[in-house]
């Protein structure tokens, strides 16, 4: 029986300090750069979605 592959996305992290940040959004894991597969879970990714973190990082530094 084949084993059916899962599909997925990476998300893009934008951070106000730091590099951004690229993750599997089936597994959750971290890649230096978005790859047609993920090596750990084996998702074939279909796109990058970008989540900007750093306005929330620019909040907290606001709060305070």
């Amino acid at each position: 029986m084949k084993e059916k592959r899962r599909t997925g996305y990476w998300i893009r992290e934008e951070r106000l300090f730091d590099r951004p940040v690229i993750r599997c959004s089936v597994c959750g894991a971290h890649a230096e750069r978005p790859a047609p597969y993920c090596r750990r879970c084996g998702s074939r990714m279909k796109s990058i979605r970008t989540d900007p973190v750093w306005m929330e990082e620019m909040e907290l530094d606001y709060d305070e």
